[in-house]
């Protein structure tokens, strides 16, 4: 009798020390537009990310635990505080996005009221590059693409007009990338035509195209937009000048553009942070993995997505906080981090070729 009951508070005893040493849960944000223009680049981002925290659940399992707790963007500044109140109010430190740079220029202030670090995985515009603050991310910023892009066009000696057709929406992305190539481009001796669209413009591409090109005998296109958008003016480049050069932007490297673009699209460029044929296995697993769960393609923003998720996870997982590691594992080998949370990393100019985007050239 007395060897039972000390049986029984031995294993009470050990039910107690299991549950002072349980392994830490974390919350993770995740916030981007899932309807809407942007769609198709928030859809590819959540899937990423998904898988990410699933893997990291796997990884560390008795180590850590990770949950992703996911809200659509808001509509407005007030929308974004409130999301964010929410998440602070579910112990959530991290949050993986916003997806678009206005949108990180525009709630990034609440984000940092409520202590939280924001990383995205794809807002591009160098408005937050080299400051010290609360918001990281795992793309390269617009003077890394537009530059690959400048030296490509440059390549054909007899280019004399470059036209950029840019949305307005999303300006902190659109305008900024456009100024950056402007200045990258002074001194070449080509000319820049600049056509900014808001969305009235877009309801009407047609006639904007036209209004914009007339008299141009231009021979390169750039578009910096979302994908359907990029698709229409794709389309009227094809039909309007169909020896021009045409490229897209990160913004537009999406499935949703090789599905959407047809004939119009091959041979476009788009400046990319990923080889989507490369053979290092990490990326090559979560490529099959992600192909035969979502029955896409695998892409910029899934890719990103995941990096970005795993570095938060990894980080907990390993030093119970976030620091910032001058390397970074990234799914086709080693990223750089400087000391702002930015991330450099060579940018690989892609050629979309029978529905698929194709290694080019690698620009350091």
């Amino acid at each position: 009798m007395r060897t039972s009951r000390l049986f029984a508070l031995l294993l009470l005893s050990l039910g107690m020390l299991s549950g002072c040493f349980s392994s830490p849960h974390y919350k993770l944000g995740f916030i981007a537009c899932l309807s809407g223009s942007s769609v198709e680049l928030s859809e590819a981002t959540r899937n990423g990310a998904i898988i990410a925290v699933e893997d990291a659940n796997q990884a560390y399992d008795g180590k850590a635990s990770f949950e992703l707790v996911i809200r659509n963007c808001p509509p407005d500044v007030e929308g974004a505080d409130r999301v964010f109140a929410e998440m602070t109010s579910l112990g959530i430190k991290w949050v993986i996005g916003p997806m678009l740079s206005s949108q990180v220029k525009d709630w990034k202030a609440s984000a940092d009221q409520y202590g939280l670090t924001l990383i995205s995985p794809t807002a591009t515009s160098t408005i937050f590059t080299g400051i010290d603050d609360n918001f990281w991310r795992t793309t390269a910023d617009n003077k890394a693409y537009a530059r690959a892009v400048v030296n490509y066009l440059l390549q054909d000696e007899a280019l004399k007009t470059v036209v950029v057709f840019y949305t307005t929406a999303n300006a902190a992305y659109g305008q900024d990338w456009t100024s950056v190539f402007e200045e990258e481009l002074k001194g070449t001796g080509v000319s820049l035509v600049q056509g900014p669209f808001s969305e009235s413009d877009t309801e009407h591409y047609r006639a904007f195209f036209h209004e914009v090109t007339e008299g141009l005998s231009a021979g390169a296109f750039v578009v910096v937009a979302e994908s359907v958008q990029t698709a229409k003016f794709a389309q009227l480049v094809y039909e309007n000048f169909p020896s021009a050069m045409l490229v897209g932007t990160d913004a537009s490297a999406t499935t949703a553009l090789l599905e959407l673009g047809g004939l119009a699209i091959e041979g476009m460029i788009h400046p990319q942070p990923y080889n989507f044929q490369s053979e290092h296995p990490s990326y090559q697993d979560f490529a099959k993995r992600y192909t035969a769960r979502f029955e896409w393609q695998v892409d910029f923003p899934s890719l990103s997505a995941y990096e970005a998720t795993r570095f938060v996870t990894d980080s907990l997982a390993e030093f119970e906080t976030i620091t910032l590691p001058r390397r970074v594992d990234g799914l086709q080998g080693e990223m750089e981090v400087d000391d702002f949370g930015d991330v450099k990393r060579a940018i690989v100019l892609t050629v979309i070729e029978k529905g698929e985007f194709k290694p080019l050239m690698l620009s350091p």
